[in-house]
């Protein structure tokens, strides 16, 4: 029998934070579904791995039922032990073939979740998995199903071509993964003095997979089937299925207004949903793809209103670029995100935008927002400012410009440090065995071997001061090294003071990385 590629180099399994059931109940909300609550649903994975992704939605929703398939005895082996070391119950990773899914024997899912799949199995399977998501999902339930789509990949089949041709009589894996960037490397010296497209693209290639490890290049790219389609073809394969295109999971990719004034006039006059989406996808020259699915006799709401956003929690990662704002009527203030920079004008405005920026990614129900506006500027109209959120700061807008993100759930993490730092037991256990774990957000965070050391302590129960004592025991036995301005600090009390401060530091990074937890802050009901 042939040994399973994906036993030979697993394929790293990680959480994709857009999966995450109580992000699908949002978008199902916001575009007029009905779906089941996210913390008691139940969730199939298709593919799910180690169960990187799955497992800390279990974690997530001790309530809900968790089901996770994939063909891998040797990937799924160490999801069952950390399963097992966390004492979960409402999971179960299972080895099976998609294709030999009993839709009456499993029942009916409302999450369905695909990635990193379809686009690398037969067409039989591809067939096979929509199908799946059409038996298998609740009437009002959501599917995700991640591809990768054309036009961008007709552009890297042929960096494919060239890969597979030069390692086509290799077998062993990691120097075939060495012989891949060799040839790219290759061409691209080739290109060395060239000032082209190609030549530009070549690099940029090179650079993102030098980034990734072998098992990416393996899997995604040298596989023997990558099947890329139009987006098109998809929704049309999903709905032969009974299935429809509800959202794009990355919303700000679905809405017209991101794109070019002419090109969003245009489109915009477009009243197919999958014929508007394919022009987009033509004019960024799209790559890969998160479609949520629901089944085709579901009412979506397409013609949102600003009013929608009401109903949800909202947060931001934009910063304002001053620590001292004039929240006065005439003075426009300004917040960068990500290659965004975002302009307020007006008080109300403002003041709501710089509220949510200082909660730094933590979500806050709307209400509260409105609350907090209010009282900051000591307006006395709820309606009005309501009106000024809605229309004038238009968050729904910001949603779809991708400055704010919307959930349907508070925070589980906290920003506050405290006396006694919690983080996750799944983050405990985790650190111990590997470099990344996963947040409060669903989100991979990559630690240093400090903040390992560090993190395997942060139950809730020690005192900073013993944190610091135990990374100084860790120093005493040669395994952390203190130093400053790159030379080792050997005086005690110089490395003690240093401790001090680097667990300082540490524990604020990873209150921002959303590492931190309160256990007030969710009811009482720890995440594992």
């Amino acid at each position: 029998m042939t040994a399973d590629p994906y036993d030979a180099i697993p394929y790293h399994s990680q959480p994709f934070p857009r999966s995450r059931p109580e992000y699908l109940f949002t978008v199902a909300r916001l575009f007029g579904l009905t779906p089941a609550p996210w913390r008691r649903a139940r969730v199939l994975e298709l593919g799910c791995g180690g169960g990187g992704n799955l497992i800390p939605l279990a974690c997530e929703a001790p309530r809900g039922a968790f089901l996770g398939i994939d063909r891998s005895a040797g990937q799924l082996a160490p999801g069952r032990r950390l399963i097992g070391e966390l004492g979960l119950r409402n999971i179960e990773l299972r080895r099976a073939s998609i294709d030999a899914l009993d839709a009456a024997a499993l029942g009916r899912f409302d999450y369905i979740v695909c990635h990193g799949v379809w686009s690398w199995v037969d067409a039989r399977l591809r067939d096979r998995i929509l199908a799946a998501c059409g038996e298998l999902l609740a009437p009002a339930g959501v599917a995700y199903v991640s591809y990768n789509c054309r036009p961008g990949w007709n552009m890297i089949q042929t960096i494919r071509d060239m890969m597979l041709y030069h390692t086509g009589g290799i077998t062993d894996p990691t120097e075939r993964a060495d012989q891949a960037r060799t040839m790219l490397r290759f061409i691209l010296d080739g290109n060395a003095e060239a000032d082209s497209a190609y030549a530009a693209y070549l690099r940029s290639e090179l650079e993102m997979l030098a980034e990734h490890r072998d098992a990416y290049l393996l899997h995604d790219h040298l596989e023997a089937t990558n099947h890329p389609v139009y987006f098109h073809e998809f929704a049309a394969r999903a709905e032969a299925h009974g299935l429809a295109y509800l959202a794009e999971a990355d919303l700000p990719l679905m809405y017209v207004d991101n794109l070019a004034s002419p090109a969003a006039e245009v489109i915009g006059q477009i009243r197919d949903i999958v014929r508007a989406e394919q022009y987009m996808d033509f004019i960024r020259n799209r790559r890969f793809r998160c479609p949520l699915l629901c089944h085709r006799d579901q009412p979506i709401q397409r013609h949102l209103s600003v009013d929608d956003v009401e109903p949800f929690h909202l947060a931001t990662a934009a910063r304002p670029d001053t620590a001292s704002p004039d929240m006065d009527e005439g003075a426009p203030l300004s917040f960068t995100a990500g290659d965004q920079v975002l302009t307020v004008h007006g008080r109300i405005p403002k003041t709501a935008m710089w509220i949510l920026s200082q909660q730094r990614r933590r979500p806050m129900a709307y209400d509260d927002l409105l609350a907090a506006t209010l009282d900051a500027t000591g307006v006395d109209h709820p309606e009005y400012v309501r009106a000024q959120l809605n229309n004038e700061l238009n968050l729904l807008r910001l949603v779809f410009a991708g400055i704010v993100e919307i959930g349907s759930a508070p925070p589980r993490y906290t920003l506050e440090v405290g006396d006694r730092p919690c983080t996750s037991r799944l983050a405990r256990v985790q650190a111990a065995r590997q470099e990344t774990v996963t947040n409060l957000r669903h989100e991979a965070v990559t630690l240093s071997e400090a903040e390992r050391l560090l993190i395997a302590r942060l139950d809730g129960r020690t005192p900073i001061a013993d944190l610091v004592g135990h990374l100084a025991t860790h120093v005493a036995r040669g395994d952390l090294v203190v130093a400053e301005d790159g030379r080792p600090l050997t005086a005690e009390a110089d490395r003690r003071a240093a401790l001090a401060r680097l667990c300082d530091q540490m524990l604020a990074d990873m209150a921002d990385q959303a590492l931190l937890c309160d256990p007030a802050e969710v009811g009482g009901e720890a995440p594992c």
